[in-house]
């Protein structure tokens, strides 16, 4: 009896969640670890060989944006680079074995005792089939707050000797947290810069970023957040960097599952 409830509740939860599923998705073959965010395909241009946005975006689960990112400063998932020029760039490079690059975050008005104004982290290289496209679509996976893979993917002296170069500085965070943790109002960064892992800065010719940058909102939960903690239609919520408005909460799908399986 017991079984059969908790089977029946598992259903009710999970039809409440399909809200705030993408109504489209597609798999992805990735390199190591799994993606987890969705990519929409455009059916509009399904005889183009190329995607119908003519500058690199970020993507986020469904939701796409040209120029500035909005995340909580203790976003737990994943975003997309994605774009033509980042497409080819990769396509015609991928002989050179390089598994990520590193992107960089500059936060010029960061503060606070702990704070940094660097923020380094990891984009690694992804890719699936774009049926259409019909062709193999290569693109960039970034965890803003996975310290492990924007450390270990990153952190070296080659890299460290050439961020100092570039900015006189080696106030470097590997999560969008560390950033600064004192934080009572939002930052945005600098438009980002891209680098291979061993520290050489990639020409703007062969890929251009600098458009992109990330808008740190204060992380859900925090005495000066409260105002925009609460939702009430998902596109609230998307604009945030989350998945949907459930219960008046901002809700990423992995992590309800995740508390009611445990929690």
């Amino acid at each position: 009896m017991k079984k059969n409830l908790f089977k029946f509740i598992s259903i009710l939860i999970l039809f409440s969640l399909t809200a705030c599923l993408p109504e489209q998705q597609t798999t992805k073959t990735t390199a190591s670890d799994n993606a987890l965010d969705t990519i929409d395909e455009d059916n509009d241009a399904a005889t183009s060989t190329e995607l119908s946005e003519d500058y690199n975006f970020l993507q986020l689960s469904g939701v796409k944006y040209s120029s500035t990112l909005p995340l909580f400063s203790n976003y737990s998932d994943t975003f997309l680079i994605r774009g033509n020029e980042v497409l080819s760039f990769i396509r015609d490079y991928i002989s050179t074995y390089q598994t990520n690059y590193c992107v960089i975050a500059q936060f010029k008005n960061s503060y606070g005792t702990n704070a940094k104004n660097l923020l380094i982290l990891s984009a690694r290289i992804r890719s699936y089939y774009n049926s259409s496209l019909g062709t193999k679509e290569y693109f960039l996976q970034v965890a803003p707050n996975d310290s492990t893979i924007n450390q270990g993917d990153c952190l070296n002296v080659s890299m460290t000797n050439a961020l100092e170069s570039a900015y006189s500085s080696t106030s470097f965070a590997f999560t969008l947290e560390g950033v600064c943790p004192e934080c009572t109002t939002t930052l945005t960064s600098e438009g980002f810069q891209i680098y291979t892992n061993t520290g050489t800065k990639l020409s703007t010719s062969k890929i251009t970023l600098s458009h992109l940058s990330i808008k740190m909102n204060l992380s859900v939960g925090s005495s000066t957040s409260t105002s925009t903690s609460t939702c009430s239609t998902n596109s609230e919520c998307s604009s945030l960097g989350y998945n949907c408005c459930l219960s008046n909460q901002h809700v990423m799908v992995q992590q309800y599952l995740l508390l009611f399986a445990f929690g």
